[in-house]
């Protein structure tokens, strides 16, 4: 490896541990501060960055995976502040179930159509940032934790990974709550919403954590190093998700290191979507169960 893809290669990895919510994480844990300056200091960390690519050869490179971590910043925030809109709340209030997530889903859902355009606002096509359906047959790698020791096709991989995934956060999460028959009964009404719910919040992370950060890096830092890249900053963000914590951390990271092997190799958002709200159906079945919350279990 030259020095320079050296370089980019500690410049992006820096730059994502800073820009992730790792340092939001360090703060609240250890001054109980939620630590609001943080994002005015990512915002101007991105300016400097962004203008270092102008001066700077190595970092040229990186210039697009500072301009859609800018985009991705702002459209996130902007969301953020709409939740809490007073009226949003008004509408939003009621302490059940579909209430409270229709509220987070209809903000996850504009968050993934605002990055949608903002993707096609700075020039990207469709096919750059995976979104089509892509290859679903295309070849697949070895993957041996889920008996692919063999290279394989996306034929065959991508309907076990959606078992294999669904099936482990039920046992794991079964296993944490250990909900009786009466709960899994209560929320039979509830499915159709349910189903919803895990169908716009994996079309919404997809976006924004898989689909559009892996179109700057996996030409510039390699595909498996993108991945990797892109497992890491999903994983930090799942700290206070289902579940909670260092396990969270690692767990999400090995989700979304699946997803993304799968949005590369297939060059598409079908398989990594449909693994990913297969998993969402079995988290937000819990939620409405009150087996699990966010933050914990």
């Amino acid at each position: 490896m030259s020095d320079k893809s050296r370089y980019v290669q500690v410049l992006a990895w820096a730059s994502m541990l800073f820009l992730s919510i790792l340092p939001n994480v360090l703060y609240q844990e250890l001054t109980g501060k939620t630590g609001e300056w943080l994002f005015i200091a990512k915002i101007a960390l991105l300016t400097l960055l962004l203008w270092v690519t102008f001066f700077w050869a190595p970092a040229h490179k990186l210039r697009d995976f500072f301009l859609i971590f800018t985009a991705l910043y702002l459209v996130e925030e902007s969301f953020f502040r709409l939740g809490l809109w007073d009226q949003w709340q008004v509408w939003f209030s009621r302490q059940d179930f579909v209430s409270n997530m229709l509220g987070s889903q209809l903000l996850r859902l504009g968050t993934g159509l605002a990055m949608l355009a903002a993707m096609l606002g700075l020039g990207f096509k469709r096919r750059d940032f995976f979104f089509s359906r892509g290859q679903l047959d295309a070849p697949s790698s070895r993957m041996p934790i889920f008996g692919f020791s063999e290279a394989s096709t996306w034929k065959r991989l991508g309907p076990a990974l959606v078992l294999y995934m669904g099936l482990a956060m039920l046992a794991m999460l079964w296993i944490f709550s250990r909900p009786g028959l009466p709960a899994f009964q209560a929320i039979l009404p509830l499915l159709p919403w349910i189903l919803l719910f895990a169908t716009t919040n994996a079309f919404g992370e997809e976006m924004l954590y898989r689909s559009a950060l892996l179109a700057p890096t996996h030409k510039v830092l390699g595909g498996e190093q993108a991945i990797l890249l892109t497992a890491t900053f999903f994983g930090i963000g799942h700290y206070y998700g289902v579940p909670y914590g260092i396990t969270g951390v690692f767990l999400a990271g090995f989700f979304g290191w699946v997803l993304g092997r799968a949005m590369l190799e297939t060059r598409g958002f079908f398989w990594p979507w449909m693994i990913h709200m297969v998993t969402d159906v079995v988290i937000y079945s819990f939620l409405a169960m009150g087996a699990v919350t966010a933050g914990g279990f």
